[in-house]
């Protein structure tokens, strides 16, 4: 299955394959970005009306491309992210869901370089 990439999400690729410096979701630690990332993700599948039983499928998703923005910059982190999107589009999450339970959808374009280098992985 071709996934076809929305504007919105080729531009924030774009973004990251120019940007040298590591990225951070909100501005923050992968420890305090996590509650964060996940309420949005919440109200964004209920809104979309994912069954119960993929739910954690979706919050998988999600961990993975904060994974990503943890150990990756510029042009690895934006493969990196294409790859998961491609991915979890080929196992049957909605195309049309991922780019929106992405925190680089709404964040990349206005995010600044990261206080710390590596953020401490939440135990």
């Amino acid at each position: 299955m071709l996934l076809v990439l929305t504007a919105a999400t080729s531009d924030v690729l774009a973004f990251i394959r120019r940007t040298t410096f590591p990225l951070s979701v909100y501005r923050r630690s992968a420890a305090r970005v996590w509650p964060i990332v996940r309420q949005q993700v919440n109200r964004r599948i209920s809104r979309f009306g994912v069954p119960l039983h993929e739910i954690n499928i979706y919050r998988r998703y999600t961990t993975e491309m904060l994974k990503a923005f943890r150990t990756e910059t510029g042009e690895p982190l934006a493969a990196a992210l294409e790859l998961c999107l491609r991915k979890w589009a080929n196992l049957g999450l909605a195309p049309a869901l991922l780019p929106q339970s992405t925190p680089a959808a709404t964040n990349c374009p206005g995010a600044g370089p990261s206080q710390r280098r590596r953020s401490p992985v939440p135990g």
